[in-house]
């Protein structure tokens, strides 16, 4: 009797409390944008959290379909849709709570893009070429360092970059993350480590591969290297979600130089790094967009 008391008051509490509201911006207007492709077009997102503008975050010339990935926080062969989600470009000003999180100013964009073009989606499961990540056959190449106990991650400010004994950049010794350092003049791209797992590199590479990574090294430590290859270095052919190419051998095959002549990613990363990417097939979760306005309402 007394256990059956105590469950009639749980459920009298679960159905008195109030559920949370859904996050919102503040203010939020959105409008056709007047930079519509064509010569001198850009779209960009300059305002947010992590700007000196945190809390009015803008998305200036931005297409449906850009829009979605940002609120999902998606690559764009994750999503599926109607061709003319990147047609039309729009512009967004907003004002988000104080102290928002870039998380939680995605997830307001998630409920305005449902407010306002009235979105109807659903997840999915679909095969899809992916990357496995292995150690190669000549073994691992990186160090493996202990991270110092007063290092700093980059979230909490801009890293600090000084230059390694060729004179290229790399994260400072000390530091605690993982960033993507362009050097046009040199023609190459560098990816620097400090004190990170061999997973904190996959999100990097997923975004420059175009595919989903999977890390089945099994490696758990932390280490410390820099990984350079080609400027515009090629990855699969296609953007969308049935175009990516599938090498036949079932193994990466990238060509050996980049559009810079340095190492290719793939390449690099076993003759750097001693990681190989193999391609295989596996499910990949994807948004799928069942309907959407194409304009929005009324502000």
């Amino acid at each position: 009797m007394k256990l059956t008391i105590l469950g009639l008051f749980a459920c009298c509490l679960t159905y008195g409390q109030t559920p949370n509201p859904p996050l919102s911006f503040e203010v939020a207007s959105v409008k056709l944008s007047q930079l519509q492709p064509g010569p001198g077009y850009i779209s960009g997102n300059i305002t947010g959290p992590g700007t000196p503008r945190p809390g009015q975050p803008s998305y200036t010339g931005w297409s449906l379909k850009q829009l979605l990935t940002q609120a999902f926080n998606l690559r764009d062969d994750r999503l599926a849709g109607p061709r003319w989600l990147d047609d039309d470009k729009f512009d967004i000003v907003a004002t988000a709570p104080a102290g928002s999180t870039k998380e939680q100013v995605n997830q307001m964009l998630q409920n305005l893009l449902a407010e306002r073009f009235g979105i109807v989606f659903h997840w999915e499961d679909r095969e899809l070429p992916t990357y496995e990540m292995q150690v190669g056959k000549s073994g691992l190449k990186m160090k493996g360092v202990t991270p110092p106990p007063d290092a700093a991650p980059l979230t909490n400010g801009p890293p600090t970059l000084v230059a390694d004994r060729d004179g290229l950049r790399q994260l400072a010794p000390g530091s605690h993350g993982i960033v993507l350092i362009g050097m046009r003049a040199q023609g190459i791209e560098r990816i620097s480590a400090r004190a990170q797992t061999v997973s904190a590199l996959v999100p990097l590479l997923e975004i420059m591969l175009r595919r989903s990574v999977v890390d089945k090294t099994g490696l758990t430590g932390t280490y410390d290297f820099n990984l350079d290859f080609a400027l515009d270095t090629p990855g699969p052919a296609g953007s969308g979600l049935a175009a990516a190419a599938e090498p036949p051998s079932g193994q990466a095959t990238l060509p050996d130089s980049g559009g810079g002549g340095g190492p290719t990613l793939i390449s690099a990363l076993e003759s750097q790094l001693g990681l190989k990417l193999e391609s295989k097939k596996g499910p990949v979760k994807v948004l799928v967009v069942d309907s959407m306005n194409r304009r929005p309402t009324e502000n």
